[in-house]
């Protein structure tokens, strides 16, 4: 996957699903790992929407979520600076402790990735 062109996809699905209610399965943290290397402005709006729902909601595991997005990272499915730039607007959405969460899992606490997220987000501190 990695080097090939970006696939639109249909993010305006992931909002939909995290609406349903109900606990968050395997297959939808799949879904918005995938979300959140997007590579479409749209496709990174509609991840950060499911993600602000579910997590108002309770529904999902951010360690599951994380881990799944680090597969995606070591496949190359997902580029490290499209996760960097999801999370960064997840904390300007109001959730930064959630986007640290999120990287935390997906690079194990401490890489390129979350020096990169933290240009981007302009926090300091502990992730």
């Amino acid at each position: 996957m990695a080097g090939s062109e970006p696939v639109r996809g249909n993010p305006q699905l992931l909002p939909l699903l995290a609406e349903m209610g109900g606990p968050a399965g395997s297959a939808v943290h799949q879904a918005l790992a995938c979300g959140l290397g997007a590579a479409f402005a749209e496709g990174c709006a509609a991840v950060v929407d499911a993600l602000l729902s579910l997590a108002a909601q309770g529904a999902f595991e951010v360690g599951l979520l994380g881990r799944e997005a680090g597969k995606l990272l070591r496949v190359g499915a997902v580029r490290p600076g499209r996760l960097a730039a999801a999370c960064a607007e997840l904390a300007d959405a109001g959730a930064p402790r959630l986007a640290w969460a999120v990287l935390a899992a997906s690079s194990g606490g401490g890489s390129e990735l979350v020096a990169e997220a933290r240009a981007l987000v302009g926090l300091r501190g502990q992730v």
